[in-house]
């Protein structure tokens, strides 16, 4: 029963490897040629697919992921290159790029640590467009919050295509939200000067765990605070724990068709189908499959 729910869903998409498993060889080429200019062996690379998972104890909820690695053997080598020091790199666009990727990831990860299932959005009334009142209403806002004895959160500021700002903010559990409307309209200058919208999903009552943590880390875009490379995207309330991942396993090879089967039948036996959340990027070469429980 489970193959069949796996196998075709897989091999629909499974035809969008060929280019990425041409472009990795012909990057892997260039990786040798430039190996024999420097004078190293032949032979420097391999390949190689490293397994990965996360186990949240608090709810049972599992991560898979993979991706391939191409390890030099010359390791040292690597290590005695120069690098760039943080906010310094030559390629301002990839270090942006790669930095809103680290931010969506650690969002994610925090949204699931905290058993996030409900989502606040903070809005204004006017078209506030200064980032550094928002910062500051959101800080005597978590500070309220705190005082009440209410949340971990995790949130995330965006722009309206006007400019305004608001801020998204996953939480645990059911709220008073009169409240916490009460506090935010406080924070902004009175009743009706903003509003505190609480988003369920579509079906009602609670979101599933792994579709709330990547709902929120869709807003981490490169133009969030792009202007400031090194500036925070998110915030998130302290002491949450993120379980360190462990590798599950490593292997000589470029397969990675049957690794994702392989995870996906392992989340399988954690939740029914329909509680999975599974996704494949960059071409083939990354894979992603969350299980959660039935809660």
């Amino acid at each position: 029963m489970r193959e069949s729910i796996i196998e075709p869903t897989y091999h629909e998409v499974k035809g969008h490897y060929s280019d990425a498993d041409t472009r990795a060889l012909e990057y892997q080429e260039r990786c040798r040629q430039a190996d024999a200019e420097r004078g190293f062996v032949d032979g420097a690379w391999k390949d190689t697919i490293v397994g990965r998972m996360r186990y949240f104890e608090a709810d049972g909820s599992v991560n898979f992921y993979g991706y391939p690695l191409a390890v030099r053997k010359r390791m040292d080598e690597i290590r005695a290159m120069p690098r760039a020091k943080r906010g310094e790199s030559t390629n301002v666009e990839q270090s942006m790029h790669a930095s809103s990727k680290r931010a969506r990831k650690n969002v994610r990860l925090r949204c699931q640590a905290i058993q996030a299932d409900r989502l606040l959005t903070l809005t204004y009334r006017e078209n506030m467009t200064d980032v550094e009142r928002l910062k500051r209403d959101f800080d005597a806002f978590r500070r309220a919050m705190k005082g009440a004895g209410l949340w971990h959160y995790v949130a995330v500021p965006e722009t309206q295509t006007r400019g305004a700002w608001h801020i998204h903010v996953a939480v645990h559990g059911r709220l008073v939200y009169n409240l916490v409307r009460a506090i935010w309209q406080r924070i902004v200058g009175g009743k009706g000067m903003g509003s505190v919208n609480v988003r369920n999903p579509k079906t009602g009552g609670k979101w599933k765990r792994h579709a709330l943590a990547a709902y929120i880390a869709k807003y981490i875009t490169k133009d969030v605070e792009s202007r400031e490379l090194n500036k925070k995207r998110y915030w998130t309330s302290k002491g949450i724990v993120v379980p360190e991942p462990q590798t599950y396993f490593v292997q000589d090879s470029n397969d990675m068709h049957s690794v994702i089967v392989d995870a996906m039948k392992a989340a399988m036996e954690v939740c029914p189908a329909d509680q999975i959340q599974a996704y494949v990027s960059d071409g083939g070469r990354y894979f992603f499959v969350g299980a959660s429980p039935a809660m």
